[in-house]
């Protein structure tokens, strides 16, 4: 493979999980759905969430009142010689806040939620780089 279709296949594959933790901080889910390959697994919170149904049920649990957001960083993809996947590796920053009352402006900053360590396989489908499996462990907790 040319190290320009390497580099492109890098871009792609941090775009797809970049865009995947925007929709999910912004609560846009079929945004969301549209980054996730049909036979995706994310491990979340210590559940293997498999397809579109049970990633659903599992956002349709969140606070409505919710503000977070996931910050990807030190991102590495890896792209096998064949072509058909990418493994993604980086560090997620969560920052977040939910006293169940709707907010206007900025939310207080009471500092890093997490940090964790995110890991992905990503593969082709529908003509685009799509999350097969993602997972994301805990190295710091506040």
């Amino acid at each position: 493979m040319s190290l320009e279709n390497t580099t492109m296949i890098e871009w792609q594959c941090q775009k797809a999980v970049l865009e995947f933790f925007r929709c999910l901080d912004e609560s846009d889910y079929p945004g969301l759905l549209a980054r996730l390959h049909p036979d995706a697994i994310w491990s979340r919170q210590g559940k293997d969430l498999k397809g579109a149904q049970q990633v659903m049920e599992a956002m349709n649990e969140r606070s409505a009142t919710l503000r977070i957001h996931h910050l990807l960083m030190n991102i590495r993809v890896d792209c096998p010689s064949d072509g058909a996947s990418a493994n993604l590796f980086g560090y997620l920053v969560v920052f977040r806040h939910d006293d169940g009352a709707a907010i206007t402006g900025a939310a207080p900053l009471k500092g890093v939620s997490t940090i964790s360590t995110c890991t992905a396989e990503l593969r082709q489908s529908a003509g685009a780089w799509k999350i097969f499996r993602m997972a994301n462990e805990r190295t710091f907790a506040s």
